[in-house]
């Protein structure tokens, strides 16, 4: 049999049968250039491992938080019950919670919607809190009395294997009357492949 790296393999692979959805036993060739180039196979469920085994998940708030913001008081929406989870590769949220699976870099992102504002209620922040950093995002505008306010973010976040992070809000200024609005405002992350 001839060595491997004389035989081009191009035109085998391009008259080989399609398969559009892959399975984890599967295999395709690889040449690791750790080890001199040799060719060696890589299963699909390791590929899988690699890009998007470390934790992911996307989940929405389930219950309307109701009068928790609104007197400087800080509010983390966590607790049993109150997200539901739409995807969570790997088990890394739990109540609210987000889990590092692996140290690294993850991106975060998600939607707080609020109701409930007065026009006394100027200053409106939310924070994610990881356990090497809190990113804050301060919301400046003057609603109308009963107003509704939406905002999206979205970062990188360094964490560590194990670091969690969750949602906070601070609302000011007035009476404990805003409320976080269950279905539209959410919470995803997972970890940027190495």
């Amino acid at each position: 049999m001839p060595e491997h790296n004389t035989i081009d393999h191009g035109p085998l692979i391009h008259a080989a049968t399609e398969k559009t959805t892959p399975v984890d036993a599967d295999e395709v060739g690889l040449v690791d250039s750790a080890a001199s180039n040799v060719l060696k196979r890589l299963t699909w469920g390791n590929i899988k491992e690699t890009l998007f085994g470390n934790g992911s998940f996307h989940a929405y708030l389930s219950s309307t938080r109701s009068n928790v913001l609104g007197t400087w008081t800080s509010y983390s929406v966590v607790g049993s019950g109150i997200w539901t989870e739409i995807v969570d590769n790997g088990g890394c949220f739990s109540n609210g919670y987000y889990t590092a699976q692996k140290t690294g870099l993850h991106f975060i992102s998600g939607m707080v919607a609020l109701a409930g504002l007065t026009a006394n209620h100027v200053w409106k922040s939310f924070i994610v809190s990881t356990s090497n950093h809190s990113y804050y995002f301060h919301l400046s505008n003057s609603p109308a009395s009963g107003d509704a306010y939406r905002t999206t973010f979205g970062f990188i976040a360094d964490m560590d294997e194990g670091d969690t992070a969750h949602i906070s809000l601070v609302v000011a200024n007035d009476t404990a009357t805003v409320d976080v609005v269950q279905d539209i405002t959410f919470f995803s992350a997972y970890q940027l492949p190495e």
